[in-house]
């Protein structure tokens, strides 16, 4: 693994920076977005290739994603209202949200950077989660016939299967399950732990069994990835698999994996209190109370362990 300097992955990241910058308009919107791309994203994915063992694919594509649409919010801001981030107003921001594609949602990141930046003092400005008219999701049942599925398709690779039992037992999405490591799997003389969040969740009996199996050979272990230490390795050397390619591996099973994990998250919201499922999944507060609203369950323990939370 390269030093940060020669890290491909940061400086493939750097070059698509310089270019897209120089794509945007030189009347302060470039400037602004070199601004925040530097100071909330730079900088910490340059602090994170300095780690020989970190991956950085999953950090740079939510940078990109970021950073492209605040530089669209931008353009959006000037076009339709006539005004520059120093004029920046809620009713902007809700005007925004109101129509075009779910991706103006990822806004989010650029506002929180505005409110607190030096240069412009905007005040609480907030990008409040769009709820969908309709929440894509499978029934108990046919969750229950799924995970069937991942423990009887035998012909089916151990990797696809352990990592269907993972999203339809835990709700964890795919980009978080491919940076799984094999030491986030481990043996107690009371069975098998996996640790998803900071408190690590036991694995039924009954599923031991595909975990062991995909330990003792996780795939492209004998060609490029010897002594790998993800738990889904990748095609290419030293690689995690990707989430698409999981996300299509998936289907096999006849798995949707975001209808699949709505319906998981839904159930968990009703089973289990909020504190449990943040330490046991690692979720943000605001996203089990997304879950548990759509699911009508009451939470009480909801408000206080938000203000707990870093903004």
């Amino acid at each position: 693994m390269m030093d940060a300097r020669g890290n491909e992955t940061l400086a493939r990241f750097e070059h698509w920076l310089t270019t897209r910058i120089d794509s945007l308009p030189d009347d302060g919107t470039a400037h602004l977005i070199e601004r925040f791309a530097t100071w909330h994203h730079l900088e910490r994915i340059r602090a994170q290739a300095a780690d020989p063992n970190a991956d950085l694919q999953a950090s740079t594509h939510t940078a990109k994603q970021e950073i492209t649409e605040a530089g669209k919010f931008l353009l959006w801001l000037r076009a339709h209202h006539h005004v520059t981030a120093d004029e920046l107003r809620q009713l902007h921001i809700d005007d925004y949200l109101s129509e075009g594609p779910s991706t103006r949602k990822h806004i989010r990141a650029f506002i929180r950077w505005l409110n607190h930046d030096q240069d412009h003092r905007t005040g609480a400005l907030q990008v409040p989660f769009r709820n969908a008219h309709s929440t894509p999701m499978i029934t108990q049942t046919q969750r229950l016939e799924l995970l069937r599925n991942c423990l009887e398709h035998r012909q089916v690779t151990s990797s696809t299967r352990l990592a269907g039992l993972i999203l339809l037992l835990w709700a964890h999405p795919l980009n978080k399950i491919v940076l799984l490591r094999r030491e986030d799997l481990t043996a107690t003389p009371d069975g098998m732990l996996l640790t998803l969040g900071t408190t690590p969740t036991a694995i039924p009996e009954a599923l031991t069994e595909v975990f062991w199996q995909h330990l003792q050979d996780p795939g492209h272990q004998n060609t490029i990835n010897t002594g790998t230490p993800w738990l889904f390795p990748g095609t290419r050397a030293g690689r995690h698999l990707h989430p698409n390619t999981l996300s299509g591996r998936l289907k096999v099973l006849g798995i949707d994996a975001q209808r699949a994990r709505n319906a998981t998250l839904r159930d968990l919201t009703q089973e289990v209190d909020a504190r449990t499922l943040i330490d046991l999944l690692g979720y943000s507060p605001d996203i089990i109370a997304q879950h548990a609203a759509r699911s009508a369950t009451p939470m009480s323990d909801y408000i206080d362990l938000k203000r707990q939370q870093p903004r």
